[in-house]
């Protein structure tokens, strides 16, 4: 038992170390000195999108296979190849090379490390500890990011690779910590002397099925409105995540308040997640999942008028309702399914979340070609339209 206690807290670290990511705020700075043009800036996050979509699905039902410790390192060791990348291959396929591999990454860490949480908890008898611990393993990675921001500019001057670097250790760390998980007792879908991938292959087809009937079918359960109000909610919370980059450029931030916005930014998120249990035992499920998206409308109908540098805080609403949401929504979903798809679930609710995600992004992106903020944030109404309408369906149902 001792060992599945001590998975929640390697768990935690674990998250916190994927996302000490210095580079990020400052990739396109890095990318440009090093030859890279916007079109080909752009080409990585699209390579990126596409594989992150490729792997998602099939990420989780590995993990569901073969258990999510070693789903979990193949993870570890794609970041290690990823931010190895990012620092020592400093060229166009050097880039694409590490998008692929961080790609593969989030993929095989998505779902896999809540469902890990989820069945350790179980194995302790400490279900009613979830929503506490989730929160903890969401704030680790919320102040990760935090405090990359902080650091970046810092970094990079004192050496131009150094926030790659930076990245690359922190990878080194988390494999290590990744490799003394424990796996929780759950059912094995496959024979070990056989080739697995053939098996992970059938399986996938079998979940498809699975996934119609709990997701389709089941109308007690409430999944489908479930991972489309997830999805819609992660359109408009990724989008103002870098629409915040443009309104930096729009307003002319210096580097060094760019850093100091990152951390605060970031930091909310953090707070918000660990809060997120408090609220939950205060406020009903129902009337959370009703307030998200609603946060959501009245900061983007704020933002679609605002001409100001003073609009800053209302991004803030945005990084409140991203730390609720995952807690809050994995424990709706892991109510609702069974442990041997638990990684695979999780997987499907943040492919949703990606799609909707880039096909938001593209429209908004185009809307940008006339450097109009108002107008992005304008159509940011319309996820949240999609979202509101879908609390209202699940909240005249039990959640």
């Amino acid at each position: 038992m001792r060992a599945f206690q001590n998975n929640t807290r390697r768990l935690c670290f674990i998250n916190g170390l994927r996302f000490i990511n210095p580079l990020l705020p400052i990739y396109l700075l890095y990318a440009d000195h090093f030859g890279l043009n916007y079109e080909q800036i752009f080409l990585t996050q699209v390579v990126f999108a596409i594989a992150l979509i490729i792997f998602e699905m099939p990420m989780g039902v590995m993990a569901d296979c073969i258990g999510q410790k070693k789903a979990l390192l193949i993870g570890a060791y794609c970041a290690v190849i990823g931010t190895a990348a990012f620092t020592f291959i400093r060229t166009f396929q050097g880039f694409i090379i590490a998008e692929i591999s961080m790609a593969m990454s989030y993929a095989a860490f998505s779902g896999a490390d809540t469902a890990l949480l989820y069945m350790s908890l179980k194995q302790l008898g400490k279900l009613d500890q979830y929503v506490k611990k989730e929160s903890e393993l969401q704030a680790y990675g919320r102040y990760a990011e935090a405090i990359s921001g902080i650091s970046c500019g810092l970094l990079m001057k004192l050496y131009l690779i150094l926030p790659a670097f930076i990245s690359f250790i922190a990878s080194i760390i988390g494999l290590w910590i990744t490799s003394h998980l424990t796996d929780a007792k759950q059912v094995k879908h496959f024979n070990q002397q056989n080739p697995i991938v053939p098996q992970i292959i059938t399986q996938l087809k079998k979940l498809i099925g699975q996934l119609y009937h709990d997701v389709v079918s089941t109308k007690s359960n409430q999944l489908l409105p479930t991972f489309l109000y997830s999805a819609a909610i992660s359109a408009t919370t990724l989008s103002t995540f870098w629409l915040l980059q443009v309104y930096y450029k729009e307003y002319a931030i210096p580097l060094i308040w760019l850093g100091v916005i990152w951390l605060l930014y970031h930091t909310t998120t953090g707070i918000a997640s660990q809060l997120a249990s408090y609220l939950m035992s205060k406020i009903s499920n129902r009337i959370l999942i009703l307030l998200l998206p609603l946060s959501l409308q009245i900061m983007s109908t704020i933002m679609s008028f605002a001409h100001s540098l003073w609009s800053l805080p209302f991004f803030f609403i945005a990084s409140i309702v991203y730390g609720l949401k995952m807690p809050l929504l994995y424990t709706i979903i892991h109510e609702k399914v069974s442990d041997t798809a638990r990684s695979s679930m999780i997987s499907l609710d943040s492919l949703l979340s990606r799609l909707f995600f880039c096909i938001t992004a593209i429209v908004i992106g185009y809307l940008l070609n006339d450097n109009n903020l108002n107008n992005a944030f304008l159509f940011l109404m319309v996820p949240n339209i999609i979202a509101i309408s879908l609390a209202v369906l699940m909240f005249r149902k039990s959640i």
